[in-house]
């Protein structure tokens, strides 16, 4: 609360003309030098976080031009306290040092204490050193891991341990031998990837695949590599023969706790500084924009100001919930999915190599709509990639979508294929969803039971359908917001299960309908009574179509009527009328 305090104080200073208002950025650093003497790292992560949210609450709440842009100003020095908060910690190397300790502890457990025979402690007590290695010839000295060298040796027994007195070397013992006499040997100490990481060109990690140098940020795309099993550290001779420049080569720690050594490898620029240098969730954007500019073919930067700009006329003035609308509406305007797709070609998952032709896979609608909510300084935005089990090419093909603070977006399912017309807010299923509902048909990747990867459609169908009944309880008062549970009511309630074809014959058993004959806009209803149809709207009906048109209609059949109308051809037709008017 002080600190929400302070800075409330801060925006009573008066603005400058400057991008950043140096008095505004100084009571920043004021307050930012305290929160570091005061809190733990960790600490200070939940306390910016906690204040990045609390500004855009200000920023909706409040109409008044003088204080919006030092809100502003306060978001953009808040968003790159966080970068940085983050850096730190995914580069420190106390997580790795913790890692190592983790090692040394397993080392030593596979290497078990052993009762020395008599006749080894006595070489031992004439000054000869002992050691117990494994079958590497690794040993644990102290606080290091070290590895013993040696050509030749002598095997020592009860018979000649007597004639080893004053002898120069050491008595070995490993896992899967007797004991040895090494005269001629060397030692090296194996050093800790937490020492060797200030030695080189750059140090990378799993999520953070970037750098930033002369006012650019660069991403690598690695062509040749070397690489250890050990996930402790590496011996300098093995560094050397790998013929390692230090001053270029990157280490790379991946997410299994091993390093790659990369010295062949290409470079190439992501984004100028200035332009993303306060946007919230860097650390994520800067990793999608690296996975983009992996095919690189025309300027991304200029592409970026496109959706800087294009961002800022979508939200401005804008609260949070209208702002979400607003730029999921224009994603669905403006963005088609790709009717012609070839696998085998990676460019199609590039968001730069489809931006011209205004035709997508799932991941660049997700990408792009994220980096439209970045630039309008939301943060809690995520681009998810796993499995929706009842898509058309679930198992072999990963799906994307989006969660920005604890809810749930698909713009490429509200934005299907064969869609003719883009949909009304009102009609979108998968816009706005808690956790719980969105993943009713989806999975990621750990979360995945085994055996959906084999189950046939109808079994999918049937577990997607359970889950959702199972559901309805628990959103009672509120299903007619949620789109997905539509049909799955409809089903309950004329006890149709989730694999039953709704044909215009079992709707008709189901909803009023009525036969219509001779083109003559009669018939009889359910009373005896004679209706004229005067005037009416309708959807045709074939076998495979009931579903698709039921859905624009919520799957509420309480204004409807189904026709079986026979033609001026003398054949038949179900449709579906809404808006009737008789007399």
């Amino acid at each position: 609360m002080k600190i929400y305090i302070f800075l409330l104080f801060c925006l009573l200073i008066p603005s400058g003309v400057f991008a950043i208002d140096p008095k505004i950025e100084t009571a920043y650093e004021n307050l930012a030098n305290r929160v570091d003497r005061k809190y733990s790292q960790d600490m200070q992560q939940i306390i910016f976080a906690d204040l990045a949210n609390k500004l855009e609450n200000l920023s909706e709440r409040t109409s008044t031009s003088s204080i919006l842009p030092l809100i502003d100003d306060l978001q953009m020095l808040n968003n790159e306290k966080l970068y940085k908060l983050w850096l730190e910690w995914e580069l420190s190397i106390s997580t790795q040092k913790v890692q190592e300790l983790r090692e040394v502890a397993v080392f030593k457990s596979e290497l078990p204490e052993r009762d020395i025979p008599q006749y080894i402690q006595w070489i031992i007590w004439w000054d000869i050193q002992y050691i117990h290695t494994d079958d590497s010839r690794e040993y644990f000295d102290g606080t290091d891991i070290k590895r013993i060298q040696y050509s030749s040796y002598v095997p020592i027994d009860e018979s000649n341990a007597s004639r080893l007195k004053n002898k120069s070397g050491i008595i070995i013992y490993d896992t899967s031998t007797w004991y040895r006499f090494v005269a001629d040997y060397s030692l090296e100490r194996k050093i800790p990837y937490s020492e060797l990481a200030g030695k080189f060109n750059s140090f990378l990690t799993e999520n953070h695949r970037v750098t930033e140098k002369n006012g650019k940020y660069y991403a690598y795309n690695f062509i040749n590599f070397r690489y250890f099993e050990d996930k402790y550290g590496a011996y300098p001779s093995s560094l050397e023969t790998s013929w390692f420049d230090y001053s270029n080569t990157l280490l790379y720690k991946r997410s299994d706790w091993g390093y790659n050594f990369v010295s062949d490898y290409t470079q190439y620029p992501i984004a100028d500084s200035n332009l993303v240098f306060w946007v919230p969730e860097k650390h994520l954007m800067l990793d999608y924009l690296r996975e983009d500019a992996k095919f690189e073919s025309i300027d991304m930067n200029s592409q970026l100001e496109w959706i800087k700009a294009l961002s800022k006329s979508l939200t401005q003035w804008k609260t949070r919930q209208e702002s979400i609308q607003s730029i999921y509406a224009w994603i669905l305007n403006n963005v088609e999915y790709t009717r012609v797709i070839n696998l085998s070609d990676e460019k199609i998952f590039s968001w730069i190599e489809t931006f011209i032709a205004w035709e997508w896979v799932c991941t660049w609608y997700t990408k792009l709509s994220s980096y439209l909510f970045y630039f309008a300084g939301y943060h809690d935005v995520e681009v998810i990639r796993w499995h929706v089990i009842d898509a058309q090419d679930f198992p072999e093909i990963w799906h994307a979508w989006l969660k920005i603070w604890e809810l749930y977006y698909d713009p490429t399912f509200d934005d299907p294929i064969w869609a003719e017309n883009t949909k009304n807010p009102s009609d979108y299923k998968y816009f706005w969803l808690p956790k719980d509902i969105f993943y009713a048909n989806r999975y990621e990747y750990d979360d995945l039971p085994e055996y959906l990867n084999t189950a046939s459609k109808d079994e999918i169908h049937n577990h997607i359908f359970n889950k959702l009944t199972s559901l309805i309880p628990k959103y009672q008062g509120s299903l007619d917001e949620y789109p997905v549970f539509w049909e799955i009511v409809f089903r309950n309630k004329y006890n149709l299960s989730a694999t039953t074809d709704i044909s215009p014959e079992l709707l008709a058993s189901k909803i009023w309908s009525y036969t219509v004959e001779n083109n003559s806009f009669k018939y009889i209803d359910d009373s005896g009574t004679q209706k004229q149809v005067i005037w009416f709207r309708y959807y045709p009906l074939g076998s495979d179509s009931v579903s698709a048109v039921l859905d624009l209609f919520w799957y509420d059949t309480s204004e409807l009527t189904l026709f079986y109308w026979q033609k001026e051809s003398w054949d038949y037709e179900w449709r579906l009328a809404y808006e009737i008017e008789t007399r």
